[in-house]
């Protein structure tokens, strides 16, 4: 490094160092307040369907890059692909380890932060406001949500490209040098965020904020230009509405692309009009009572009952609240311009959320507030700005009040935030917390009982599914997965009967015939079983798994062609599904396709070096093929993989019996007999006179 770069460098840090140290103690607390989340696990909110059981992020081929991008599985109701792509990454160095992708959330939320302390130094120039709105921003409870669950990287992800362009903007906007490529740097990192979230839609309204806060917006000269308006301004320079044509058109893009791919959840029909409006009404008030209060969070916040044909009161209180401080920051334009910018930056980025179109089970929810916020927690910094530079001593008394207040208010929230990403440890603690919140709401049983249900705890389940029933008899879900209890316990008469009223409920749900093909399986009945997999198949024409198991069912009645041919689509649906290798590879033993089941082993013991299975049956079809060595190689493979395999001691010693290694093969047959397995008497005594010669 040359003298003069050594001096820049060593100018630039003494410049910037207590900046650097801010934001480096800031980073070190946001990263204390979400360590918890790293032990969490998945959770069945939402991660199987975007993340485990999702098949499209599990191969990062270019095919299935493309299928990504081209949404051709439509399988989030969200145009993301770019957070599909960071999953894809993280897959396929770790498979489905969760605490990489919970650091990766982590790693956002910090790099985050720190672009907000930026993004403020830069519109205000102040230190103290930027620490204070990033210090927010970092350790506020509502927004554990974003952070603590995996499925929400689109939050984190959308956001960081998200301040990304707007610093980018403002830098265009307020900086003479690299004019051209920080407008370019704002519209291309518009694009990620949009690739990553539709939610960044808003953002040119952002931008049209950024002029408004910094004057930007030209007056004529010798005129004030805190006296005119923002419209009339507009419409004298038209410069400023023209560079933001790309961002618009952007945003007119994407929206289409979203009313094309969300699927609302609580219907349009559900709720009047009015109701709907209330709802939007009250999604503000309660956000602003959590931005001060952020106590009593949940995952989940249901719909309202109607008592008597109405909402409860807080919904038709809710609009006066909202008017009034309406009223009051309309007022304060007369003064700052802080509050109206911070009021809109959180109106406009949550607006599309606030469920006049219900787009979702939750009438408010955590995570929409993660970028909302940023607005609000501005106007706090800047009221400490006010309080701190006034001329009037006594309002500039309370500065060092108000500092210890902040303090306090931010130590608070990141013991608040610390102990909520515990609850998201893992899905019996997450739904055991909305049942504490909402006891009368079926969503938390019903959640948790599937936890239950794939932790194997039947009776559990079992009670919650119970009680999902009572409060909601309508509930497919509970019915499905109540059918999945009994069928595991082998009760298959209830699970058919279950699963029967699951399909009365919902007939077009794909997975209620793959499950009770399954049972059919399981009872023998693999004709019925057959119809109920090709029913899944019809209503969802990439089930993997529905593919897998009407295989299966082929191969059982012998009908190998329209096996191999099931396993093959299975295969073309995901390249990497390793559960279709193992099934045809058995087929083709069950076949007598002694090469092609060996070729399909050699994939699996390529993935997995230690799974015994594939040793033992790789074995044992080139025993078939009279590959009598390569099977004992295989076999003796297995054996140290799991000393007590007594098939593999079984099966190797007839091996060595083929090739008249006798001694070997009575060794294995006792060996195999000691641990458990039938070897009959005279076969022993075969083996014995053999192995003592002529």
């Amino acid at each position: 490094m040359s003298k003069k770069a050594e001096k820049k460098k060593g100018s630039f840090l003494s410049e910037h160092k207590t900046k650097l140290i801010a934001l480096a103690v800031l980073m070190l607390a946001t990263y204390i307040t979400f360590l918890p989340a790293l032990e969490n696990e998945f959770t069945n909110w939402d991660d199987p369907k975007y993340i485990i059981d999702n098949h499209i992020i599990k191969d990062l081929s270019w095919e299935r890059t493309r299928a990504i991008f081209m949404d051709e599985e439509r399988k989030s109701g969200l145009y993301a692909p770019l957070t599909y792509l960071s999953w894809a990454v993280e897959f396929s160095y770790v498979n489905l380890e969760p605490y990489v992708y919970h650091r990766d959330n982590i790693v956002l939320h910090l790099l985050n932060t720190a672009l907000v302390f930026l993004l403020i130094m830069m519109l205000v120039g102040r230190i103290e406001a930027a620490l204070i709105t990033a210090a927010l921003f970092g350790l506020h409870p509502m927004h554990v949500e974003s952070v603590a669950w995996i499925t929400e990287r689109k939050d984190v992800l959308f956001t960081f490209f998200f301040l990304l362009s707007l610093i980018s903007y403002t830098a265009y906007a307020f900086q003479e040098k690299n004019k051209k490529r920080n407008y370019i740097v704002a519209v291309l990192m518009m694009l990620l965020s949009l690739l990553s979230k539709p939610a960044a839609v808003v953002l040119p309204i952002m931008l049209l904020l950024i002029d408004y806060l910094k004057f930007r917006l030209l007056a004529e000269d010798g005129e004030d230009p805190e006296k005119t308006g923002l419209v009339a301004r507009l419409m004298k320079d038209k410069r400023i509405l023209i560079e933001k044509l790309p961002f618009f058109g952007l945003s007119l893009i994407w929206g289409y692309i979203t009313v094309n791919t969300t699927r609302s959840i609580a219907e349009g029909d559900t709720f009047s009009l009015m109701e709907r409006t209330l709802f939007a009404f009250y999604g503000l008030t309660n956000y602003l009572y959590k931005l001060i209060l952020p106590i009593d969070l949940s995952c989940f916040y249901p719909y309202p009952r109607l008592i008597d044909g109405h909402l409860p009161i807080i919904y038709y209180i809710a609009p006066a609240i909202v008017i009034s401080l309406a009223y009051l920051i309309y007022r304060s334009v007369k003064f700052t311009r802080d509050i109206v910018f911070g009021s809109l930056f959180f109106f406009f980025s949550i607006a599309l959320v606030l469920q006049f179109f219900p787009v979702g089970p939750n009438i408010v929810t955590d995570r929409y507030t993660y970028v909302p916020y940023i607005g609000l927690f501005f106007i706090i910094g800047q009221a400490y700005l006010y309080v701190a530079d006034s001329a009037n001593k006594k309002i500039a008394s309370f500065k060092n009040i108000m500092l210890i207040g902040l303090a306090g208010i931010m130590g608070a929230c990141g013991y608040l935030s610390h102990e909520r990403c515990k609850v998201w440890k893992n899905s019996e603690t997450l739904w055991t917390d909305v049942i504490a919140k909402f006891p009368n709401t079926s969503e938390g049983y019903l959640n948790r009982g599937q936890y239950y249900t794939d932790s194997d705890q039947f009776d559990k389940a079992l009670l919650d599914y119970e009680v999902t029933l009572q409060l909601n008899p309508k509930s497919t879900l509970a019915y499905i997965n109540r059918g999945n209890v009994y069928g595991r316990r082998g009760v298959f008469d209830e699970a058919l009967f279950n699963y029967g009223k699951a399909i009365e409920l919902t007939p077009g749900a794909s997975k209620i015939y793959l499950n009770r093909g399954n049972v059919y399986g399981m009872k023998g009945l693999i004709d019925s079983s057959i119809v109920d997999y090709t029913r899944a198949i019809a209503l969802e024409r990439n089930y993997l798994d529905a593919y897998i198991n009407r295989a299966i069912s082929y191969s059982k009645l012998r009908d190998f062609d329209n096996a191999f041919k099931d396993f093959n689509l299975a295969l073309q649906i995901n390249p990497r599904s390793f559960k279709t290798y193992a099934m045809r590879a058995y087929a083709y033993l069950d076949r007598g396709m002694y090469e092609a089941c060996i070729a399909d082993y050699n994939l699996l013991i390529q993935h997995d070096p230690n799974d015994v299975n594939s040793y033992f049956y790789r074995a044992l079809a080139k025993q078939r093929n009279h590959d009598f060595a390569g099977a004992i190689v295989d076999y003796s493979v297995a054996i140290k993989l799991n000393p007590a395999n007594a098939s593999a001691y079984m099966n190797r010693g007839i091996s060595y019996e083929a090739l008249k290694q006798y001694k070997q093969a009575l060794r294995d047959a006792l060996s195999a007999q000691q641990g458990g397995q039938q070897v009959g008497a005279q076969y022993l005594q075969k083996l014995q006179a053999l192995a003592a010669g002529p």
